[in-house]
């Protein structure tokens, strides 16, 4: 995958992320940031994986799991 559509998914993600906080969902699944972005769900998944070791996103997993962001 190109770098410039990685960064699209991962700004995407972000924005996707930061209206779900603010409308009071801290977590988001990565098959809610996957239908938001319309792609492949595991390019999402590993976007938002780099994102985590970046430490840019957190995980959570287990009972409510899924991603928020790791910084305001």
């Amino acid at each position: 995958m190109a770098a410039n559509s990685r960064v699209t998914i991962a700004a995407h993600a972000f924005a996707w992320m930061e209206l779900a906080r603010r409308r009071g969902r801290e977590v988001l699944t990565p098959e809610e940031v996957t239908a938001s972005v319309n792609t492949n769900a595991v390019i999402v998944r590993r976007s938002l994986g780099d994102l985590q070791r970046a430490g840019l996103a957190r995980a959570r997993r287990g009972n409510g799991a899924g991603y928020s962001l790791a910084r305001s």
